[in-house]
């Protein structure tokens, strides 16, 4: 199994781990560009047990995808990238907000009440981008992850596996925030597909802006 080492490192250099805040002295930029003395730029959770997953399988009628199956065992029990702005899905305890344990995005409801319509059995809903609800399935045949719409499971971008997802997400969002987790620029779009603003995407992220 891959090292995530990297994930590791890369939350500890830019922000807290867990429920720990940084301070920010300047306007948070996040996309719907509201402002704040203090925010969690990063977000890891304690990672769950064998026996959870499995209680997590049954709530789902499906089996997790082993790599994602082990990364919620041995990694983290989902994550928040940059103030949610990719997220991946875990396994919830609870979901009292007044609570001082943050709890990682439900993993069930959008595999099950909100799973877009033509989502097929080989398909399983495993996070989502803030900036329009997004979202990424691991497809169970290959192994492979994929970016599709909240609404339609059509996919519009492909990723060889979890790893190589995870490795590319991180390294396109650091471009696009200062180290304090400040947007460089709140309008442009943070999905993984160029910004042509013409209603296109089918046109990926290259690098540039």
């Amino acid at each position: 199994m891959e090292s995530y080492d990297f994930l590791f490192d890369f939350v500890s250099n830019n922000g807290k781990r867990k429920s720990d805040t940084v301070p920010n002295f300047g306007t948070c930029y996040h996309e719907n560009s509201f402002s704040c003395r203090w925010k969690t730029i990063h977000r890891l959770f304690i990672p769950i047990s064998e026996e959870d997953v499995s209680l997590l399988e049954k709530d789902l009628f499906m089996s997790l995808p082993k790599d994602y199956s082990w990364f919620l065992q041995n990694v983290s029990n989902g994550l928040d990238l940059y103030n949610t702005t990719l997220c991946l899905y875990g396994k919830r305890t609870h979901y009292n907000r007044m609570k001082s344990d943050p709890q990682p995005f439900d993993i069930i409801i959008p595999n099950t009440y909100e799973r877009p319509r033509n989502a097929t059995s080989n398909m399983v809903f495993i996070g989502s981008y803030y900036w329009d609800s997004s979202r990424l399935y691991i497809d169970i045949m290959d192994n492979s992850v994929h970016f599709c719409s909240n609404v339609d499971a059509t996919s519009k971008k492909k990723w060889n596996n979890f790893y190589s997802m995870l490795v590319e997400e991180i390294a396109r969002l650091e471009c696009l925030y200062g180290s304090n987790g400040e947007r460089y620029n709140a309008d442009v779009c943070s999905l993984p597909l160029k910004d042509r603003r013409d209603g296109s995407d089918e046109h990926f992220f290259n690098g540039e802006f």
